[in-house]
C-alpha cells in the first residue's frame, strides 16, 4: 500500500490497506488498526471521496484516543482538519488544528507544533483573516530555524509570500520567495528552488516588471525540466504564455500557451488543459485567427461536454467578433441580444451585452429592436429590485406602441406583447405604492388580452389587479377582480357537508400575493376533501389530494407533514399502478426530505426513483405528451439529489447527479 500510495496508484493503495486491516482485526492489533484508518483516510482524501476520508479518520482518532497514543492522535486530528480545508469548510478546519497543538504543545513535539502553526496559517489565510494567519506562520518559522529544519523552513516562507500575495502586497511577497530562494538553495531542494522563480516570477507579473517576471519563469523553467516536473513545467509555461500576452507579445503567447496544453494532455489533466485552450482562444481573437478560436472552443467542449451554456457563449463571443469586422451593424447587434440571453445568470453581463444591442438599433431605426431591448433592460431591472430604473425603461418601450397604430398588424402577437409590457409597468408601479397607476396599468393589459383571447394572461392580470385595488382600499371591486383571476372561482364557495371543493389553484394563488391566512383555510379545505374521498373509497381522487396538501405544506414550511403526504400519496398510486403518478409522488418526497434537513433518506428515494425512471423511460419515449414533463421531473431530482450528497459531503456523488 505505500508503494502504491509512492506511484500514486490510490484505488490500489485503498485494496491492499483493506486487506492489511482484515488481518489486523483478527490479530486484535489495535495500533496497526489505527494505522490502516489513518492511510485509508489519507488515500480516499486525495481521491476526493470527502466522506469515506472523514469516516476513515474518525475510526483512526477513536482507537487512538482510547489507547493513548497521543502522539498519533495529533497526526489524525490534524488530518481530518486538513480534510475540512480541502473541502472548503475551513473554520471546522481551524477547530480541528486547534485541537491537535493543544495535544502537541502537551507532548513538547516541536515539529509537531510547527506542523500544527502552519496548519492554522492556512485555515486563518483561507477565512480571510490575514493578519492571524502570518502570526501563526511567523511561529511557525521560528520553531523550524531554530531546529534547522530547512525543507519545512522554505515551504514556510513560500506560504509567507502566498498570503502577501492574497494581501495584494507583492513587494513583500517577493521578499519572502527571496528568503525561501536562499534556504532551499543552501539545502539542495531544487522542488522549491523552481517554486520560489516561479513565484517571484508571478508577483511581478502582477506589478507589472514583465521583462523580470519572464526572466524568473525562464529559470524556474530550466530547473522543472531538470527534474522531469511536467505539471510545473506546463504550468511555468502557461504563465509565461500569459506574461507575453499581457506585453503584447501574442505570437509568442500562443506557442507558449500550445505547449502548456500538451503537456496537460499528455498527462489527461482535463482542467489545466481547457485553461490553456482558454488562453488560446483569447489570442487567436486577438490575431483575428477565427478559425482557430473556434477550434479551441470545439476541444473545450469535448473536454467538458456539459459545458452548454458557456461554450454557447464563447461561440456567440466569436461571431460578434466576425460581426465586428464586417462591420454589419444588424448581426451585432442580434449577436449582443443572445449573449444578453446566455448570460441570463450573470446580470451585470447580460445588461452590457443589452445595452450595446440598444445603442446599435438606435443607430440604424429599428424601433422594435430598440422596444425590445428596454424590455429586457428592465426585467432585469426588475429582478434587482430597481424598479424606479425598470419604469423608466418600459416607458421607452410603450412609447413604440403609442407613437402609431402600425404594431397591429402584428395581429394577436403584437397585442399580447404590447400587454406583457404594461402588466410589467403593473408589478412595477405596485412595488413603488402607485396603486392608482397601476390599477390603470393593468386594466389597459386586461383590455389588450381580452380582445387577444389570451385567458390565462386575463386571469393573471386579475389576479394583480385585485391586490391594486385592495391597496386603494376598494374592497369590492378587489374580490371582483381576484374572482376572475386563477383559481378566483372556488373565493365564494360555501362550505357543505360530503361536496369536494376544488381548491388547489386558489391556494396557489393566495400564496403567491402572501396571504397565508387563506391559503391556511384552503388547506383546511383540502384536509376535508380528503376525508370525504376515503368515505367513497376513492382512492385515485385521495391521492391527487394528498400530492396537492404535500405541495400546500411545502409552501407553508410544514415539511414533516409534506413528506407524509406525498409518502402516502406514492403507496396508494403503487396499488393503483399508476406508475408515473407514483414516480412523481417519489420525487416529491425525496424533495421534501431534502428541504426537512434529512440528506440520508432524501438521497436513497432520489437514487431509487431515478432508477426507477431509467427502467420506464423506453415507455414514457412515445407518449410525447407528457415526455417533457417527465424528463423535466427528473431533472430537478438529479439537482436536489446533488445538493443533498454536497450537504453530506459526498462530493463525487454530487457532481456526478449535477453532470
Amino acid at each position: 500500500a505505500e508503494c502504491h500510495m509512492a506511484f500514486k496508484r490510490y484505488e490500489r493503495a485503498v485494496d491492499e490497506v483493506n486487506l492489511c486491516l482484515e488481518l489486523r482485526n483478527h490479530l486484535g492489533d489495535h495500533r496497526g488498526q489505527a494505522e490502516c484508518y489513518f492511510q485509508l483516510g489519507n488515500a480516499h482524501g486525495v481521491l476526493g471521496d470527502f466522506m469515506a476520508a472523514e469516516e476513515s479518520y474518525t475510526k483512526c482518532i477513536a482507537l487512538r484516543r482510547e489507547h493513548g497514543d497521543r502522539y498519533g492522535l495529533a497526526d489524525a486530528i490534524s488530518a481530518i482538519g486538513q480534510l475540512m480545508v480541502a473541502n472548503g469548510k475551513a473554520l471546522d478546519g481551524l477547530e480541528s488544528h486547534k485541537e491537535a497543538l493543544e495535544i502537541r504543545q502537551g507532548l513538547e513535539d516541536k515539529v509537531g507544533i510547527a506542523e500544527s502553526y502552519n496548519n492554522l496559517a492556512v485555515c486563518y489565510n483561507q477565512t480571510g483573516d490575514q493578519e492571524s494567519a502570518l502570526r501563526y506562520f511567523q511561529s511557525c518559522l521560528e520553531l523550524m530555524q531554530r531546529g534547522k529544519d530547512s525543507v519545512r523552513e522554505c515551504k514556510c516562507l513560500l506560504n509567507m509570500g502566498a498570503c502577501y500575495a492574497d494581501q495584494g502586497d507583492f513587494a513583500k511577497a517577493i521578499e519572502m520567495f527571496e528568503q525561501a530562494l536562499l534556504v532551499c538553495r543552501a539545502c539542495g531542494d531544487f522542488e522549491d528552488e523552481a517554486a520560489c522563480f516561479c513565484n517571484i516570477g508571478s508577483a511581478n507579473l502582477q506589478l507589472g516588471l514583465i521583462e523580470k517576471a519572464l526572466e524568473c519563469y525562464d529559470i524556474g523553467l530550466r530547473i522543472l525540466k531538470k527534474l522531469g516536473d511536467k505539471k510545473g513545467e506546463g504550468e511555468c509555461l502557461h504563465n509565461m504564455g500569459a506574461a507575453n500576452f499581457n506585453n503584447g507579445s501574442t505570437e509568442t503567447a500562443v506557442k507558449l500557451f500550445d505547449e502548456a496544453f500538451q503537456i496537460f494532455r499528455s498527462l489527461k489533466d482535463s482542467k489545466s488543459a481547457t485553461m490553456c485552450l482558454n488562453s488560446l482562444k483569447s489570442a487567436y481573437i486577438r490575431l483575428g485567427d477565427a478559425s482557430q478560436a473556434s477550434r479551441c472552443v470545439q476541444l473545450m467542449q469535448e473536454y467538458f461536454p456539459d459545458r452548454d451554456i458557456q461554450s454557447v457563449t464563447e461561440q456567440l463571443e466569436l461571431e460578434l467578433e466576425h460581426a465586428k469586422e464586417s462591420k454589419d451593424l444588424e448581426q451585432q447587434a442580434q449577436l449582443h441580444l443572445k449573449l444578453g440571453d446566455s448570460y441570463e445568470k450573470l446580470e451585470h453581463l447580460a445588461m452590457e451585452h443589452y445595452v450595446a444591442a440598444l445603442g446599435i438599433m438606435e443607430e440604424f431605426g429599428n424601433l422594435d429592436g430598440v422596444t425590445e431591448c428596454h424590455k429586457r433592460i428592465a426585467n432585469i431591472q426588475i429582478g434587482q429590485a430597481d424598479f424606479a430604473g425598470a419604469l423608466e425603461s418600459l416607458a421607452h418601450a410603450v412609447a413604440r406602441f403609442e407613437s402609431d397604430q402600425t404594431w397591429r398588424d402584428g395581429g394577436t402577437e403584437s397585442l399580447i406583447y404590447y400587454a406583457s409590457i404594461l402588466y410589467s409597468i403593473g408589478i412595477c408601479q405596485l412595488a413603488l405604492n402607485q396603486n392608482e397607476e397601476a390599477v390603470g396599468a393593468f386594466q389597459q393589459s386586461i383590455s389588450l388580452r381580452e380582445e387577444a383571447e389570451d385567458e390565462e394572461g386575463i386571469e393573471e392580470c386579475h389576479n394583480q389587479l385585485g391586490v391594486a385595488y385592495s391597496r386603494i382600499g376598494d374592497t369590492r371591486r378587489a374580490m371582483a377582480s381576484l374572482s376572475r383571476g386563477a383559481g378566483g372561482q372556488y373565493l365564494a364557495v360555501e362550505d357543505t357537508p360530503g361536496k369536494v371543493v376544488g381548491v388547489s389553484s386558489l391556494a396557489s394563488t393566495l400564496m403567491t400575493l402572501k396571504q397565508h391566512e387563506d391559503a391556511r383555510k384552503t388547506i383546511e379545505k383540502h384536509e376535508t376533501n380528503l376525508a370525504i374521498y376515503k368515505t367513497r373509497h376513492d382512492k385515485k381522487s385521495e391521492a391527487n389530494c394528498h400530492n396537492v396538501l404535500g405541495q400546500m405544506y411545502i409552501q407553508t414550511q410544514q415539511l414533516n407533514k409534506a413528506v407524509e403526504a406525498f409518502d402516502l400519496c406514492q403507496k396508494i398510486r403503487e396499488s393503483l399502478n399508476d406508475t408515473d403518478g407514483m414516480e412523481i409522488a417519489m420525487k416529491r418526497k425525496g424533495c421534501a426530505l431534502y428541504l426537512s434537513g434529512d440528506m440520508r433518506s432524501a438521497v436513497e428515494v432520489l437514487e431509487e426513483y431515478l432508477s426507477l425512471v431509467s427502467q420506464n423511460v423506453d415507455r414514457r419515449v412515445f407518449i410525447s405528451k407528457n415526455f417533457e414533463n417527465s424528463r423535466r421531473e427528473e431533472v430537478d431530482a438529479c439537482c436536489v439529489l446533488g445538493s443533498a450528497c454536497y450537504e453530506m459531503g459526498d462530493l463525487p456523488s454530487a457532481s456526478e447527479a449535477l453532470k
